[in-house]
């Protein structure tokens, strides 16, 4: 009985654990995904750009809307320019483009000109911000398909990470996220921020390559003195993957003394039926 109950109680937590992934992958993909709208409705919005004017009023009007957003903008392909408005000291301004700032140089102006779909770059020090931010990012394209440039959005890590600030206290374990290339934007550990998890030592960094090849599954590992469970699964469209990592004490800690009560009641039932049938035994010789 011991046993099978110690099995229920082990499904029970690895049940537990797989939904807080699940939670925290719904919560991260919904944050960020979801943002890919405002890219598709600009892209699609061409009698725009003849006008900056215009434009920098939806840029600003999309800003106000979305509280997560840090900065929208739009990067042409035959001038170079940009034209953007971010979130600065509780408003919004235009951005003035540095004179050797060229958008067509940039990551998410590249990888979005690759693709006919929304890109996400991994997170990365914006240059002017200097935070962790992630950029989503959509070509434009003339109805003769020509190339017109690329509209991007920034999404700071900070505001990602206060959306999952509740999951923490609601759901087990801590929360671990690295991005496609396997930099740590979530940790117990502070010090671990913009590490490359797939570089750490041990376990964890083998667990953290699997985590970037996009592999799910649950692992028992030592780290740092410890033992850990840690439950990991991938987050599709953005190649991102969450862990959760809990000590193995509190959660064997907990199966131990629940199976100890169990283990006294049933001893406690058996000298009951010991003593009652030896009770039956005596009155039926008396």
């Amino acid at each position: 009985m011991i046993s099978q109950t110690q099995t229920s109680i082990q499904i029970g937590i690895e049940e537990r654990a797989h939904q807080a992934v699940l939670a925290t992958v719904k919560t991260i993909r919904n944050s960020i995904v979801s943002r890919s709208v405002h890219v598709e409705n600009l892209s699609l919005s061409l009698d725009i750009f003849g006008n900056e004017q215009e434009l920098v009023n939806i840029l600003i009007n999309t800003l106000q809307k979305d509280p997560l957003l840090e900065g929208i903008y739009v990067g042409f392909e035959q001038t170079g320019k940009l034209i953007g408005c971010k979130v600065e000291n509780d408003g919004f301004v235009q951005w003035v483009q540095p004179e050797y700032y060229d958008p067509r140089d940039r990551l998410w102006y590249i990888e979005a000109i690759k693709s006919s779909d929304p890109i996400y770059t991994p997170a990365y020090v914006d240059v002017a911000t200097k935070k962790y931010i992630v950029t989503i990012a959509k070509a434009i394209h003339n109805i003769d398909g020509q190339l017109m440039g690329v509209v991007g959005l920034d999404l700071p890590l900070e505001k990602i990470k206060d959306n999952l600030s509740y999951l923490e206290t609601k759901q087990i374990g801590s929360i671990i996220i690295a991005d496609s290339v396997g930099t740590i934007l979530a940790h117990p550990d502070k010090g671990m921020m913009s590490h490359n998890i797939r570089a750490l030592s041990g376990q964890m960094g083998q667990i953290g390559k699997a985590m970037v090849r996009g592999e799910k599954g649950w692992q028992i590992i030592k780290y740092r003195e410890n033992n850990y469970y840690i439950y990991y699964q991938p987050i599709d469209v953005i190649n991102w993957s969450v862990g959760i990592l809990m000590p193995e004490a509190e959660v064997t800690g907990g199966s131990t003394a629940f199976l100890t009560q169990i283990g006294l009641s049933g001893y406690l039932v058996l000298i009951s039926i010991i003593f009652f049938a030896v009770f039956i035994s005596v009155k039926q010789k008396n």
